[in-house]
């Protein structure tokens, strides 16, 4: 059961390295009418900023990571 437990925890790792190398991901719209996308490792400089691109439809913002998780918290 242990060795189970392990390597399932090893697929899961594998999946957060393969999300986090394709440098965006989708983010699920609930009411089903919006595509809505996250890309990071925009270049470097935002990189070192920590600033992410939220693309919702054809609307795109850059926004800071930092500040983001800080209002997400209430959420």
């Amino acid at each position: 059961m242990r060795q189970n437990k392990d390597m399932q925890a090893l697929r899961e790792t594998d999946k957060t390295k393969t999300q986090r190398d394709r440098l965006h991901g989708e983010i699920k719209d609930y009411s089903l009418q919006h595509r809505v996308e996250i890309q990071w490792d925009l270049n470097e400089d935002a990189t070192r900023e920590r600033m992410c691109r939220l693309i919702i439809d054809d609307y795109e913002v850059i926004v800071d990571v930092e500040e983001l998780m800080r209002y997400l918290r209430w959420v």
